[in-house]
């Protein structure tokens, strides 16, 4: 598995010009409040009042993205994303939801929405949920060019984080925007060392059930935002947006102790900007940490 970042020419998810957004919420603050962040985050946006209205703007405009409420009044947010969706099929639609249930994101994943946001949420996750869906539409619009049947472009298949690729892309994403808006934030690496109860010619072995199993334990501990892409055989990494190093040492600490029932660990962190300002040079950052800390167990 390639464990180097890839940097090419869909690293960056806005190319020439801002992208476009339409917010459909019948709240008042929320839709105050989405137009704010997104604007400072350099988006072109336009705000509907309810389903109906929205629904007028997608028939009028094209918009690279389109988040709606669920709950509204005249049309719902169901009806939106469908009418999105009888437009272009691969309209990207983040659905925002007071309810955030299993069967409810399932439910919505089937319909068709790119992601969802669960109320209450913070600026963090509109930031990062939005940046990530319009990445992923921006690489998926040049990966479909070449292979229009390609699915799983972004995701690696045995533990449902994002491959390497989409992962480096990401990060590089969020390298430009946190320069960009004088932001921080954490890399975490975490590598599996032993699958407990493995002979000693096993070691660092991981099966995919065993990477599934630990993938699941990460999902468990991250907080909504934070992407988690699979950088090697027996090696995550964890992107987190405004996280301070205490709590990615913290969030190393819990990951350690939940994981140590099946597997041992060992964990490596970096710090945008604190130790480097550069997507490659950070994961390397954190990836020695990683082997400083193997060395002392």
């Amino acid at each position: 598995m390639n464990s180097e970042p890839v940097v090419n020419q869909v690293t960056e998810s806005v190319v020439d010009q801002p992208s476009k957004i339409l917010v459909v919420d019948d709240e008042v603050i929320i839709q105050t409040l989405l137009y704010e962040v997104l604007t400072e985050e350099g988006y072109e946006v336009t705000t509907a009042n309810n389903g109906k209205e929205g629904i007028d703007f997608l028939e009028k405009s094209k918009f690279d993205l389109v988040i709606t409420d669920i709950v509204m009044p005249v049309l719902n947010g169901i009806e939106v994303l469908l009418a999105a969706k009888r437009i272009d099929m691969n309209y990207p639609v983040i659905l925002i939801t007071g309810y955030h249930s299993v069967d409810s994101v399932v439910r919505l994943v089937n319909l068709g929405a790119a992601d969802y946001i669960a109320k209450p949420f913070s600026v963090a996750l509109i930031r990062m949920t939005v940046a990530k869906v319009l990445q992923m539409r921006h690489i998926k619009t040049i990966a479909q060019k070449d292979s229009p049947k390609e699915n799983t472009f972004a995701m690696d298949g045995g533990t449902d984080t994002y491959n390497f690729a989409m992962f480096s892309n990401l990060l590089n994403s969020e390298v430009g925007r946190s320069l960009r808006l004088s932001r921080g934030f954490g890399l975490l690496v975490v590598e599996i060392n032993r699958v407990s109860g493995v002979g000693p010619e096993l070691d660092n072995v991981l099966g995919d059930d065993d990477a599934g199993a630990f993938a699941t334990i990460l999902k468990g501990e991250v907080s909504p935002g934070d992407i988690i892409g699979r950088s090697d055989l027996g090696e995550f990494s964890i992107i987190l947006p405004e996280t301070s190093r205490d709590d990615v040492d913290a969030l190393a600490q819990k990951i350690t102790r939940k994981a140590e029932w099946t597997f041992s660990v060992s964990t490596g962190s970096a710090m945008f900007p604190d130790d480097s300002t550069e997507a490659a040079a950070l994961i390397a950052a954190a990836r020695y940490a990683l082997k400083t800390t193997r060395a002392t167990m």
